[in-house]
């Protein structure tokens, strides 16, 4: 019920609001978990002594302002990638997904689509296969034409990866 009353809300924004003055610049999707008492909820466990469920969401970076535009409630159990579908959806725009939401068949199917994405494990496997020269002073450690994954399991699709450096205190 919590799930529709927030989706008539956001449709509700975004016929208030002039789509032709909004720049859409990237979104985000992640999840939290919500734990719950496993003596109330026994249809909720999760774990053998907890119960709970997982909120997905995407926000939308539009116009220097971080926007609350999708959520969806799962099991907590689900995988985070159950509801990915759901809410990748624009072509065109960046997505930025927490590191649970890696599936390298579904990333191909988004690249086939249009659709960008960008943040991986950090013990991906990368193979580059063309590296680009950068010019000086420009913040970027790398950027080449890369394979992501294995051989025995990887995307089909060759991808630009760029990767800037971090200040401290960011990670």
């Amino acid at each position: 019920m919590l799930e529709q009353v927030f989706t008539e809300l956001v449709v509700q924004v975004n016929q208030s609001t002039a789509p032709t003055t909004l720049r859409k610049d990237f979104q985000i999707t992640d999840s939290t978990t919500i734990g719950l008492c496993l003596q109330t909820y026994k249809r909720a466990k999760f774990r053998k002594t907890k119960a709970g469920i997982k909120l997905h969401f995407r926000l939308t970076y539009i116009d220097d302002e971080m926007l609350s535009e999708k959520t969806i409630l799962t099991p907590a159990k689900k995988n985070d990638r159950t509801p990915l579908d759901a809410l990748v959806d624009e072509v065109g725009l960046t997505n930025v997904f927490d590191r649970g939401y890696l599936d390298y068949a579904k990333f191909d199917h988004y690249c086939d689509r249009g659709i960008f994405f960008t943040r991986t494990k950090r013990n991906t496997v990368i193979r580059p296969l063309e590296s680009f020269t950068l010019p000086a002073n420009s913040g970027k450690l790398t950027d080449e034409m890369v394979v992501v994954g294995t051989p025995q399991k990887r995307m089909e699709n060759i991808l630009h990866l760029m990767t800037a450096s971090i200040p401290r205190g960011i990670r």
